[in-house]
């Protein structure tokens, strides 16, 4: 039997990592990548089904007409684009030579309205949070043209050594996933986010 019990502490995902290597903690969920698969025992099973992958920029309301205005002058491909740092996306969005800033993700919003990037791809299950966030003294808003995807599951992981956790998570998802609980559960928190950004006029461009 496990009990399940939430860090208070707001941490990077550098940081998250080398906490669930030294033992603080047992388990996080991030997205994917070759050093987190060296480091640690990843489930592999995606909790978000795929969909973390396809991402949808933030932009600010007040540079809706710029924004738009270059992106038809130019593509996708002129836009600077900013994540937090060590995040999985930043290495994606590099090998297709797209201009990427890093910092915190408390700064990255901050980053837009100084105008040191153009956009933040976010996932198109994550858009609503951001947007509504209340901490924010700016309106954003998701751009409406085009989306940008590539394969990147979010799994569990746990420590390299933790077979007993492994296991235990994987019987789980399992087990739901075959009951049906999985989906209803997906979509309580996700239909409504899917309806409203992943529209049929999007055009998607899918990078490695």
């Amino acid at each position: 039997m496990f009990k399940l019990k939430k860090t208070r502490k707001r941490m990077n995902s550098l940081r998250i990592m080398n906490k669930l290597e030294s033992g603080y903690i047992d388990i996080l969920w991030s997205m994917n990548s070759e050093d987190r698969e060296k480091k640690l025992k990843a489930i592999k099973i995606p909790i978000m089904k795929n969909l973390i992958g396809l991402r949808v920029c933030l932009i600010l309301e007040k540079h809706k007409s710029s924004f738009y205005k270059k992106l038809k002058e130019k593509s996708y491909k002129s836009l600077r684009y900013v994540q937090g740092r060590g995040w999985p996306d930043v290495r994606h969005l590099r090998a297709a030579n797209l201009d990427v800033v890093e910092g915190e993700y408390k700064n990255l919003f901050s980053m837009l309205r100084k105008r040191r990037a153009d956009c933040f791809p976010r996932s198109i299950l994550e858009l609503d949070g951001e947007i509504k966030n209340k901490k924010l003294s700016y309106s954003i808003i998701a751009e409406d043209t085009f989306a940008i995807q590539y394969n990147t599951p979010m799994y569990f992981f746990v420590r390299k050594n933790n077979t007993k956790l492994h296991a235990e998570i994987e019987r789980s998802l399992k087990k739901i996933i075959e009951n049906g609980k999985f989906d209803k559960l997906f979509n309580r928190y996700y239909k409504d986010s899917l309806k409203k950004y992943n529209h049929k006029n999007r055009r998607i461009y899918k990078i490695d």
